[in-house]
């Protein structure tokens, strides 16, 4: 078999494998040119004598892809011009409304993608080059610009893993012990957001549906948030834990932008002085923190707190309450001595 015929077939391959892909996803496939509004030829080689005035040319173009008018497996397709190399390339200005350009050129650098570029060779007897002819063959899936970004979300997330994972490699050559799953995600927001998501209900973790909106009343109760402090003060006493607020027992997301507030920082300061003024301003930052995140187009609260010292308590309206399996119980008075003494170790 010819080098032309390997090339055929594999070229047919990879476009069957992203046809099949595309209708998985139920999405369309559509040609490179249909995203195009604007395509120019540069060189930055070295040698050439225009190289800084196409450098120029192309400093302000906006929501452009560069492909290398030679790819391989180590020449990549940008969308920022600063780390373009001394190489011909197509800058190829896209449709906004379609297609965003770092998206495009992170999808072309993956795998299947990158063969579909480098098995076209319109031009050149003995080397692939990429033809203007060429972008009403090479096809891409259409996604939806919502898609889009989630996807340019994932590639980053993907990467904080990697690094993360080559991290905890290192670290097991001097420090041989057991991984657990949160040692990798702990630290990476997107993965740690998602698991409090999914999470089932336990003694360190809980939902609330929502601060102040009695959700069966239909209407603001002020007296429920003590029902959000409790938990917080029962995490504080026993083993720290996060309180979830914005999704319901079922964990269908509800958001806060149910309790009717201006502003979710208005939200964030109700939740601090009621902290301040029913548990303990000094357990704020060093013991209670309060995160609030996007999700869905809604808002999410995490409060997330910590163990306090066994010298210390936490107390609501004067009642201690403690983490029992997955809810909340306030103690006895008689509880309450015996606990003191546990803690204290006498």
């Amino acid at each position: 078999m010819t080098n032309g015929e390997d090339a055929k077939n594999m070229l047919v391959a990879v476009k069957k494998q992203i046809k099949e892909t595309a209708k998985r996803e139920n999405a369309e496939l559509i040609p490179l040119s249909d995203c195009a509004l604007k395509s120019q030829k540069i060189s930055l080689r070295k040698n050439d004598p225009k190289k800084d005035i196409n450098l120029e040319k192309i400093k302000n173009l906006k929501n452009t892809i560069y492909i290398p008018t030679i790819p391989s497996a180590t020449n990549r397709v940008e969308n920022d011009y600063t780390k373009l190399k001394n190489w011909d390339y197509w800058c190829i200005e896209l449709n906004p409304q379609i297609v965003d350009a770092e998206y495009l050129s992170s999808w072309f650098n993956q795998k299947v993608p990158k063969m579909l570029l480098m098995n076209y060779h319109t031009s050149g007897s003995f080397m692939r080059r990429i033809s203007r002819k060429d972008f009403e063959n090479v096809h891409i899936i259409k996604h939806s610009l919502e898609q889009q970004t989630k996807f340019k979300e994932n590639l980053k997330t993907v990467d904080k893993i990697v690094a993360k994972a080559e991290m905890l490699k290192t670290e097991n050559v001097f420090d041989p012990k057991q991984i657990k799953p949160n040692e990798v995600i702990g630290d990476i927001p997107d993965l740690e957001f998602q698991r409090l998501l999914e999470e089932e209900e336990s003694v360190i973790h809980e939902y609330k549906s929502s601060l102040r909106f009695n959700t069966k009343q239909k209407k603001i109760t002020d007296w429920l948030v003590n029902e959000s402090l409790k938990t917080i003060v029962a995490f504080l006493n026993t083993n720290g834990g996060h309180l979830v607020i914005g999704i319901d027992d079922n964990k269908k997301l509800i958001g806060i932008e149910i309790d009717r507030f201006a502003s979710t920082d208005e939200w964030q300061r109700y939740l601090v002085d009621k902290i301040k003024t029913k548990i303990d301003s000094t357990f704020l930052e060093t013991f209670i923190k309060i995160q609030l995140k996007k999700y869905d187009d809604r808002t999410v609260g995490i409060i997330k707190c910590a163990k306090i010292p066994n010298d210390q308590h936490a107390s609501l309206e004067d009642k201690i309450f403690v983490r029992q399996g997955p809810s909340s119980r306030e103690l006895t008075q008689k509880e309450v001595f015996k606990w003191t003494k546990t803690r204290l170790g006498s």
